[in-house]
């Protein structure tokens, strides 16, 4: 426990009185450490100096004593803040002291905080059966055997018993049978269940959210510790390994799947959009979930009752400053989108990330813990980064900090034999899936040209301006007429096509279409393929050319 140590001059009678109202009523909040209002009582220098109001003791006058008019309260806030006034006989006594020269020697002790003192389990009083009833002092009527097992089930399982359990209870009188019920009841898997519920909502357990499937708060697949809390239970593992899994699985036990998911308590926080309401929320769920303590009022001030300051917000705040959340995939399933295990771990810092289009994608990790003046994230004291640690208040320190050496696997989870496996094998299945799919394109492009072949009906020919000019219009004219002849090339009269142009003369050889420049050059044979930048001829269009030509 913090100390406030006041240092006094003389030993008069009266400042024994004044020792034991200041010990007990002003030195919880103004000490060396936590200065409430600039004001630090651990030295007479400090008593006379005052705080951020002004002097704190005028010697031989109690009414112009800042300290006397606020205990008094005559001024705002009366103080003890949050407490009750002192009472007459209190102010007599330390205006007394005051108007004696505030002078006294020795020291005095912030008494602990009650709700600071340690759990002390006390006697059983006499006389009864049960400890419960030795303690109301009032025992009941023994219940009936069907109400004691209606109970016990409700209470361990949330489910009341069968007709089946029921009238074997009620035939069973062995000296154990009660013993029996309660060994079934707390080795059923609803056991877990039923009390997982109650830790889940101490613990804050939810999904996530967002918006359509964008992923805003908390991880998809946090279901996993939702999981892990009913197993634990059901297993009889110790409520302080639990909860240190939960703030640490990731540095107890790296290499352990099972034990990660525990960390989904701190993933649930994550938010997309603000690193510090992040890390505000796991302040708040960590302390209210495991010390039914609310630090959150220190994030902007010191504490107005608890002996908490708002650097021990800020320090405590530091023991997660470094973690981020993310996704490893699972043994079997390489899609994070259908699995995945939420977890955390320890980042390198990064400012926010957005993409090209301003999208917001990942909030920063900052790399040192600042106090917020007067909790606004935009004034941080940036003079004096602060290293972790539990407030005082808590009891000792946790001792030196070193860092934990991890497996490769876990900085780079997707090197695990099961994870290789699984996307080796979803590899070789979407290549399978993209053959496929090349096959079926394959297969409909073959039967589109297939319909386009064109088929001359046997004795006829192939007649030019009605069947082959409508065709080069469409598709060469743009270049090759009268008013823009590229090459020299010309397709308005079969007479200009057969000329051909300046690249390769004459473009067509008269029966012989797979000597032709024209037919080539349409099927790629001759580059550039014609036409340029353009789609390319359907067979049966070169087939239609090709039968004009081999027809002459």
């Amino acid at each position: 426990m913090w100390r406030a140590v006041l240092i006094l001059l003389a030993v008069p009678a009266a400042a024994q009185e004044a020792v034991k109202i200041l010990e007990s009523r002003c030195a919880g909040c103004h000490n060396a450490k936590t200065k409430q209002g600039g004001l630090d009582l651990s030295s007479r220098e400090g008593l006379l100096r005052g705080g951020g109001r002004g002097v704190a003791v005028v010697p031989g006058e109690p009414d112009a004593s800042l300290l006397y008019q606020f205990a008094a309260h005559r001024k705002e806030p009366g103080m003890p803040l949050g407490g009750a006034k002192l009472s007459e006989a209190e102010l007599t006594a330390l205006a007394g002291w005051i108007r004696a020269g505030a002078r006294f020697t020795g020291q005095i002790e912030a008494k602990p905080h009650w709700a600071f003192a340690s759990v002390r389990r006390p006697a059983v009083p006499a006389g009864a059966a049960n400890p419960i009833d030795a303690f109301l002092g009032a025992p009941a009527e023994p219940a009936n055997r069907y109400t004691l097992l209606r109970r016990v089930s409700l209470d361990l399982t949330g489910l009341p018993p069968t007709r089946e359990e029921i009238d074997a209870f009620l035939a069973d009188s062995s000296p154990t049978a009660w013993e029996t019920v309660v060994d079934r009841l707390l080795a059923s898997p609803r056991y877990g269940e039923r009390w997982g519920r109650h830790w889940m909502d101490i613990w804050r357990y939810s999904d996530w959210y967002g918006s359509g499937k964008e992923v805003r708060n908390s991880q998809p697949h946090v279901w996993r510790w939702r999981d892990w809390i009913i197993e634990s239970l059901n297993a009889n593992k110790s409520y302080d390994r639990m909860v240190r899994e939960m703030l640490a699985a990731d540095e107890l036990s790296p290499g352990d799947r099972d034990a990660l998911r525990a960390t989904g308590f701190l993933v649930r926080n994550w938010f997309l959009f603000n690193r510090n309401s992040w890390l505000q929320e796991t302040i708040e769920g960590t302390t209210a979930g495991f010390l039914g303590l609310t630090l959150k009022c220190a994030r902007c001030h010191d504490h107005k009752y608890d002996p908490l300051s708002q650097e021990d917000y800020y320090r405590f705040r530091a023991f997660f400053e470094p973690h981020d959340v993310r996704l490893d995939r699972v043994a079997g399933e390489a899609d994070l989108g259908k699995d995945g295990l939420a977890r955390v771990y320890d980042a390198a810092p990064r400012p926010d990330l957005a993409n090209a289009a301003g999208t917001f994608l990942q909030p920063a990790i900052y790399a040192d813990t600042f106090l917020f003046v007067k909790g606004d994230e935009k004034s941080p004291d940036k003079a004096r980064p602060l290293t972790p640690a539990t407030p005082p208040a808590l009891g000792p320190g946790i001792g030196a900090i070193r860092p934990v050496a991890l497996p490769l696997t876990d900085y780079y989870p997707d090197l695990r034999p099961e994870v290789r496996t699984a996307l080796i094998a979803a590899a070789k299945a979407r290549v399978a899936e993209l053959e496929r799919d090349l096959a079926k394109t394959r297969a409909r492009r073959e039967a589109a040209r297939n319909a386009q072949r064109w088929v001359r009906p046997a004795g006829s020919a192939v007649d030019f301006e009605r069947q082959v000019k409508p065709l080069l219009e469409a598709r060469c004219s743009s270049c090759h007429q009268a008013r823009n002849l590229k090459s020299g090339f010309n397709v308005a009269s079969a007479k200009s096509v057969m000329a051909g142009g300046k690249r390769f003369g004459a473009a067509v050889e008269v029966g012989r279409s797979g000597e032709s420049p024209l037919v080539k050059i349409v099927r790629g044979e001759l580059q550039p393929r014609m036409p340029l930048n353009g789609p390319p001829l359907a067979a049966g269009e070169i087939e239609l050319l090709a039968a004009w030509i081999d027809g002459m």
